[in-house]
């Protein structure tokens, strides 16, 4: 759960934003929770924010708000952002639901 004032500053809402967008992209909503769709939509927004020009630093700001510890439907922060590195890293991943 994130902390109370740890909310990212504009760099991690666009990571957030262009998370949220990847699961419309991916055809997610309304389907059930699964952490392997989190990673796929953290990949896709490491690709988003490369693809606009961001760093690999800005891609990461969202992270402090991520869990550590794994859930039913979101992984641990490790796997989070290795996704993110992955999209970052190679865009053309991001595409790949």
């Amino acid at each position: 759960m994130a902390k109370a004032g740890s909310f990212p500053q504009a760099e991690g809402a666009m990571m957030v934003i262009a998370h949220e967008l990847g699961h419309h992209y991916c055809h997610h909503l309304g389907a059930s929770a699964d952490p392997r769709k989190e990673l796929a939509v953290d990949r896709f927004a490491g690709s988003a924010m490369r693809l606009s020009k961001m760093s690999l630093d800005a891609a990461l700001s969202a992270v402090p708000i991520l869990d550590e510890r794994p859930s039913k439907s979101h992984p641990g922060r490790d796997d989070r952002v290795k996704a993110i590195i992955e999209g970052w890293n190679d865009p053309v991943i991001g595409k790949k639901c």
